[in-house]
């Protein structure tokens, strides 16, 4: 560039801007799943793990819509198993062993 020198007349604007379409990305926000949960009123048996799943923009925003997330949406539950406790049982006696000789 070189400016206007003895009474030479300006360039003018020299930046130019237009309108863009802006990129909008979502994605799927998922959590770790939990531990496993009993699913009734039992301690024990069939339980399930939950995570949080949302839809967010590119700016982490919560989009209420999970239409505008790529895909299905993924599964927020997990069966699980959760073990019963087993309480110890003894049989009856038996016969004394002989001794080690």
């Amino acid at each position: 560039l070189v400016p206007p020198l003895h009474g030479g007349v300006e360039c003018g604007n020299l930046s130019d801007a237009s309108a863009c379409e802006r990129i909008n990305c979502t994605f799927w926000s998922i959590g770790r799943y939990s531990a496993c949960l009993p699913d009734g009123i039992a301690n024990c048996g069939s339980g399930e793990r939950l995570r949080h799943v949302v839809c967010l923009n590119s700016l982490n925003q919560v989009l209420n819509n999970d239409s505008l997330c790529p895909g299905d949406r993924p599964l927020h539950k997990d069966p699980c198993y959760l073990p019963c406790a087993d309480d110890c049982t003894l049989t009856d006696w038996t016969q004394w062993t002989g001794c080690p000789s």
